[in-house]
């Protein structure tokens, strides 16, 4: 469990810490993520590496850091546009259908929903928990809702395995959304990755083992999961509503033609 810190990542209050599972990687570069760094202070950028989770006889064995730079395209600037949305679960036939969460699929935790009541936990629900019955939704695929760019995808503490993808403009109205597909396991595509819709970028996880089996999913319309991608508002309800949307809407509203 070797522990990243990375200094002045906007939005992250100093630093962000980003664990990797080392026993998953051998002889090949991992992705930390993407980040926007604050250029006005002079320590931005430092990564530090912390031997520090306890792991009797356990070494970290990473050596080296590689930065590459990214550089945005605004709507106005590209040719890739988005056809739609469909669901991130269930078969084919199902994410094209009119029922946006489609078959036996539930959200256990809907949008803007108080849950985790009278726990230190208690939070509004950023998006939706997709789930079925009886763990019956383990290790099925997690797609692309639409077509776009992977800008982050790797573990976080508390997440487990988080994918984010900035989504094409869509060509019917414009706008840009961000979806994070979070507690994922057998991640397939990495930072930097075209996706296209219905493609499979993971399959559902449990976060390593937190959480009963399902597919946290939440979409956003603002750019606080490029900086940020493990933002979370709480009990903040007024953040929540300025940074995320009702995935179910966004979907239902957006259905390729």
């Amino acid at each position: 469990n070797a522990r990243f810190k990375i200094n002045n990542v906007k939005g992250s209050n100093g630093e962000l810490i980003v664990n990797i599972n080392q026993s998953k990687y051998n002889n090949e570069w991992v992705t930390l993520g993407v980040f926007e760094l604050d250029k006005n202070t002079s320590n931005a950028g430092t990564v530090f590496l912390n031997d520090l989770t306890g792991e009797t006889g356990k070494e970290i064995n990473f050596d080296a850091l590689r930065f590459r730079q990214i550089i945005s395209t605004t709507p106005g600037n590209t040719t890739n546009t988005g056809d739609g949305f469909d669901c991130p679960i269930g078969t084919t036939t199902e994410r094209r259908s009119s029922s946006v969460w489609p078959g036996s699929w539930i959200d256990a935790s809907p949008f803007a929903r108080l849950y985790f009541v009278g726990t230190p936990q208690e939070a509004y629900h950023t998006g939706a928990d997709l789930n079925l019955p009886r763990d019956a939704d383990a290790h099925t695929p997690v797609y692309a809702i639409g077509s776009g760019v992977v800008i982050f995808a790797s573990s976080l503490p508390v997440w487990g395995n988080v994918i984010i993808i900035k989504h094409d403009p869509l060509a019917s109205n414009g706008r840009v959304f961000y979806t994070r597909s979070a507690h994922v396991e057998s991640m397939s595509v990495r930072v930097g990755d075209r996706v296209k819709r219905g493609q499979q970028i993971a399959r559902v996880g449990n976060a390593f083992g937190r959480y009963a089996y399902h597919l946290h999913f939440d979409v956003s319309p603002t750019k606080i999961l490029e900086t940020n991608p493990e933002h979370w508002p709480g009990r903040d309800l007024n953040n929540l509503l300025a940074n995320y949307v009702d995935p179910r809407d966004v979907i239902l509203k957006n259905r390729p033609k």
